[in-house]
This record gives structure tokens, C-alpha cells and sequence, in this order.
């Protein structure tokens, strides 16, 4: 009877057991197979991510390379413009002494050609065009001067984009039309405006504007 008792327990335990085997290798079975799914799932989320992150580096290049080619441009147009500031300049200084040296009849009619040489220098570099092109490469620089100080004049903020340019003091008053002198003035009183101190460096405040 004992022997019998026993071999009964013997054959549950044996069932259990492995029942208790085949439910760990289920188990297991299930975490091999979540786990294959999560590691794929990871994968696919990482190659994604990598395609995302090429793409926007992409475009960030592309920006970058737009921006670059309207920086060319902006500062081709300027260029150009110092230069057809620097001819009429010299244009009208030929005339003015011709008209000293010429007789009345002559004397008239460079009158007329300074009037009009002096006329597109005081119309300079077409400011509407240059602004137009200036502020499609930094669109928030003149907003952000202004935030410094609301009380800028329109020959002042030009002189703040010329600097923003690169341009040195001489080339900006060529693009003005003042004198050097002119323009320094322009700068210190441009810097108590912008509660810049005598220490603090315009040309730096400006490169730092965006």
C-alpha cells in the first residue's frame, strides 16, 4: 500500500515537474520572442531616427548654402555700389573744376551735370533694394538693433549694415557719401544709443546681432 502511495506521488511530482518545464520553456519562448521584437522595433526606430537626423542635416545645408549665396550677392551689391559712389565722386570733383575753367555757356551746363551727379549721390546705394536684399539674408537684424534702441534713424540703421557687412570706415562713408570723420562721429553716438561703453567694441556688437 506504502509502495503504492508512493508511486502515485511519484508520478504527480514527475507530471508537475514537467509541466513546471514545459511552462519555463514557454515562458522563455515568450521573452526570446518579445525580446527579438523589441530589439527589431529598436532597430527600425534607429534607422529612422538616422534617416531623420540625414535629412535634416540636409537641409540644414541647404540653409546654409542659400544663406551663403544671398550673403554673396548682398555683398557683391555692395561692392558694386561702393564703387559707383567712388566713380561719381570723382565724376563730380572732374566737373566742378572744369566749371571754374570753362566759360559761362559751358559753366551752365556742368552746373546741370553736377546737379544730376550730385542728385544719385545723395540717392546712394538705392537704399529700398539694398534694404529689400539686406533684411532677406538677416531678417530680424534690424528688429534686434531696434530693441536696443527704438530711435535709430534710417541712415543710422544703413551705417549698422554696412558695419554688419564688414565694411571698414572709410568704405562706409563712401557708401554714404560723408566724410570719414562723418562716420566715426556716427559710430560714438551710435554706441551711446545702444548704451554701448566707450570700451565696448560697435563693430563686435554688431557681428553679434542676429
Amino acid at each position: 500500500m506504502g509502495l503504492l502511495v508512493l508511486g502515485a506521488w511519484f508520478i504527480v511530482y514527475r507530471r508537475r515537474a514537467a509541466l513546471h518545464k514545459q511552462h519555463l520553456a514557454f515562458v522563455k519562448a515568450q521573452n526570446e520572442a518579445l525580446e527579438a521584437r523589441v530589439h527589431e522595433r529598436t532597430r527600425e526606430l534607429h534607422q529612422k531616427n538616422e534617416a531623420i537626423q540625414q535629412l535634416l542635416e540636409k537641409e540644414k545645408r541647404l540653409m546654409q548654402e542659400q544663406l551663403d549665396h544671398k550673403e554673396r550677392e548682398l555683398s557683391i551689391q555692395a561692392i558694386h555700389g561702393q564703387e559707383k559712389q567712388a566713380l561719381l565722386t570723382e565724376l563730380l570733383g572732374e566737373v566742378r573744376k572744369l566749371k571754374k575753367k570753362e566759360g559761362w555757356s559751358k559753366a551752365k551746363l556742368l552746373r546741370t551735370v553736377e546737379q544730376k551727379v550730385y542728385d544719385v549721390l545723395q540717392q546712394g546705394d538705392n537704399d529700398a533694394n539694398f534694404m529689400v536684399h539686406f533684411e532677406g539674408v538677416h531678417p530680424a537684424f534690424f528688429q534686434a538693433i531696434l530693441s536696443h534702441a527704438d530711435n535709430l534713424t534710417a541712415n543710422e540703421q544703413k551705417l549698422c549694415a554696412y558695419i554688419k557687412l564688414g565694411m571698414n570706415n572709410k568704405e562706409v562713408a563712401q557708401m554714404l557719401n560723408v566724410e570719414l570723420g562723418t562716420v566715426k562721429s556716427n559710430i560714438n553716438r551710435l554706441k551711446k544709443k545702444l548704451h554701448l561703453s566707450p570700451d565696448d567694441s560697435f563693430r563686435q556688437f554688431i557681428g553679434n546681432v542676429r
